[in-house]
Formats: C-alpha cells, structure tokens, sequence
C-alpha cells in the first residue's frame, strides 16, 4: 500500500495524487486514509465559516459523504486538497444561506439567536469574537468566505482561487476592497476599536485580517 499519510497541515501534490488515485481506484483503505488527512481542514474551515455554535460534527459528515461521492470528478489528482475545501465552502456557503433565512423566521418560530460561547474563553476576547462575526455575517456569502479562507484560515491567493473557482487577480482585487470596508467597520464598532487598540499596546502583534485597517 503506498504510503500516503501526512501529520502536517499541508500534504504535497504528489501525496494527493496518490490518495485520490486510490480513491477513485475504490481502495478499501483509502476513504480511511481521507478522513484523518482532511478531516481537521474541512472541521475548521466549517467553525471558521459559521463562527460560534452550530453542528459542525454532522456538517463535516455532509462534506466527506459529498466528496467520497464526487471524487471521481476530480480532473486533477494533486488538486485533492483544494477539492475537499472547495466541498466543505459549498456546504458551509449553502448553510449560512440557511441560518440567515432560520432568523428572518425566528420570531414566528419562538426561537432566538444562538449565543452560546465556551465558557473558558476570556470574557473580553469572547465578546470582540463574536462582534466580529456578526460584523462578517453581513457580508455576502461569497465576500464572507473570501474573508474567512484569507485572513482566519491562511490561505494564499492560489490556494483561495483554486477552492472558489475564480482568478487569481479577482481575488487580489476583491480582498483589497474587502479588507479596507472591514476595516471601516471595525473601527466603526467601538468595542472592536478598543480591543485591537488594547491588543496593540500589549504588544499582541497586528490583528489579523486587516481589519485595522
């Protein structure tokens, strides 16, 4: 059986050539091998998108049942990595939709907003978070995972290119306008004004994301 297991968070395109080969060769091993190598990426990118709260543990099952059924679509074997995000930003993508359309109906349905925080998280930082999410959950969708893929998962343009389906230059060019209206907005919010200012002079390094702007 090749070797094709990878404890680091990026694996190289030959690693993923030879998972997805496997894969589309329906190995026994290999749906196995795919769910310890993807599985932190797509759960993370899942909390990062929908932020706080949410089943992510049913939604990261959603994504690996879509992309056991979809692999074979795969028209590069080394892009595996990127083909797995881009699965996991749908699901996501299709699940804020749902969430946003859940609050216009909420109070007809006798429900409220979702707050619950891990209780072990600084109050104070617990509080910039979640006003920072809200501050991105007006972003559109596409704007919003632009956002999230950049400047909370690390991605680099190419990457992010890859995963969205589009150019290299437009995402250059949208995450310029992105970060500066973040930026506005951040500033605009008074409690995240203070916190990355708060952050600054504790020397906590620059906030990430531009949102300083």
């Amino acid at each position: 059986m090749p070797h094709v297991g990878s404890k680091g968070e990026r694996t190289t395109g030959e690693e993923d050539r030879r998972l997805a080969q496997l894969l589309v060769e329906r190995q026994p091993e290999a749906a196995n091998l795919a769910w310890r190598r993807f599985h932190p990426l797509v759960e993370t990118t899942l909390r990062r998108m929908l932020g706080p709260g949410g089943d992510v543990q049913d939604l990261t099952q959603e994504v690996f049942l879509r992309f056991f059924r979809k692999v074979e679509e795969l028209r590069k074997l080394e892009s595996l990595r990127a083909f797995v995000l881009a699965i996991a930003i749908r699901r996501a993508q299709e699940e804020i939709k749902r969430r946003r359309v859940r609050k216009w109906f909420a109070p007809l349905l006798g429900e409220h907003l979702d707050e619950r925080y891990a209780a072990q998280i600084d109050p104070v930082h617990r509080q910039a978070v979640g006003r920072l999410y809200a501050l991105i959950d007006r972003l559109g969708v596409k704007d919003r995972t632009l956002y999230i893929l950049r400047y909370i998962e690390g991605l680099e343009h190419a990457q992010i290119s890859d995963a969205m389906g589009i150019s290299v230059s437009t995402v250059r060019r949208r995450l310029v306008m992105l970060s500066r209206r973040m930026g506005h907005m951040v500033q605009a919010d008074a409690v995240l004004a203070e916190y990355l200012g708060h952050l600054k002079e504790s020397g906590a390094g620059k906030a990430r994301g531009g949102i300083d702007g």
